[in-house]
């Protein structure tokens, strides 16, 4: 089948495009620190969990994706729904932070759908080594 064919793909490139953004912050983690890596460490965790959740959103409606257009006999049918002028507004009138925030994860749900930032938490664990606890 065409459709899940595709699907596979666009999960595959997802998958790639976040294993690249993690491969680029642990190579900026394990390097001496530069001018301007604060705003690449944001940047590429963004990137990351944006590309993981699509993956991940990607993987949970597959079957609803590929499932036949038509609506059983006797269901409603989709209803279209108009946009006006105030809605494009309050779109146009978004900054930028107005987005970052809306896209912005705790780590507690980070730790929670992020098994590339879970393993990347546990790694770093590792190599601090075990906590020295005063006795």
């Amino acid at each position: 089948m065409a459709s899940e064919e595709i699907l596979n793909a666009a999960i595959s490139q997802l998958k790639a495009e976040a294993l690249e953004a993690y491969a680029i912050l642990r190579d900026i983690m394990q390097r001496p620190v530069e001018a301007g890596d604060k705003g690449k460490i944001a940047a590429g965790a963004l990137k990351l969990a944006q590309c993981e959740a699509a993956m991940i959103t990607l993987q949970e409606y597959a079957a609803a994706l590929l499932a036949p257009k038509n609506p059983p006999a006797g269901s409603a049918s989709a209803t279209p729904v108009m946009v006006t002028e105030d809605d494009l507004s309050e779109v146009e009138n978004l900054t930028e932070d107005d987005l970052q925030r809306a896209n912005q994860m705790s780590e507690e749900q980070l730790l929670e759908k992020s098994p590339t930032y879970k393993r990347s938490i546990d790694d770093a664990k590792l190599k601090a080594g075990p906590s020295k606890d005063p006795e």
